[in-house]
């Protein structure tokens, strides 16, 4: 999209790499970026930028005080994957169900006899808890209902009544719910609100079979 427009110059950079955005940060007028830390350092070298770009949901990689001080606006890529991570989220819950790694490292070495130890069980039926009901968690609420599952929902920010609209449950105590779940799914974004919600105390509170993802 960017390359069709004769007006842009483009230079990409290796993520893993912060000299070589460092030294690119001086002639940016515009920086979108994946994974990379855009720090305030990067931010202080690139004195001719306008806007920064995050290709996902997720900022916790941009310093995003240090944008504010120069009024500069970050922009996230809200609507763009959220069918991709909702439908890995289901993938994740699965592999963990089915014990799919095991399994198929057995049959890859001739242990047919895996099938006798009985170590996948069914998703329907089981109670999955989300954790945060934005773009991605709605997705996966919506699927997971699919599989016949049971949904509860934690999110002080959502109505009961958006998650009727998809079948599921409001979960009003947190330890509560953790204890009481089958399936733990994140989908919250990374702050100090949130940063550690799954710790070694609520990681106690879990079945010894429940599943995190």
């Amino acid at each position: 999209v960017l390359e069709a427009r004769p007006q842009l110059s483009i230079r990409v950079v290796d993520e893993r790499r912060r000299d070589e955005i460092l030294a690119a940060a001086p002639a940016a007028t515009a920086i979108l970026a994946r994974t990379a830390p855009i720090d305030r350092a990067v931010i202080s070298a690139a004195r001719e930028l306008k806007v920064v770009s995050r290709h996902g949901v997720g900022y916790d990689n941009v310093d995003v005080a240090a944008l504010n001080e120069r009024r500069i606006p970050l922009a996230i890529a809200a609507n763009a994957n959220r069918v991709s991570v909702a439908e890995h989220a289901l993938t994740m819950l699965l592999v963990l169900a089915k014990d799919a790694v095991a399994h198929d490292h057995a049959v890859r070495t001739g242990n047919w006899l895996i099938r006798n130890e009985v170590r996948a069980f069914e998703l329907m039926g089981r109670l999955l808890l989300l954790l945060g009901f934005g773009r991605i968690g709605r997705e996966v609420a919506v699927r997971a209902r699919a599989f016949g599952r049971r949904v509860d929902v934690f999110d002080p920010y959502v109505e009961e009544e958006s998650l009727a609209a998809v079948g599921a449950s409001k979960a009003a105590d947190l330890d509560a719910a953790i204890a009481a779940t089958d399936a733990v799914s994140l989908h919250l974004p990374l702050n100090d609100a949130t940063r550690h919600v799954i710790d070694a105390r609520r990681l106690a509170l879990m079945r010894p079979r429940a599943l995190l993802v």
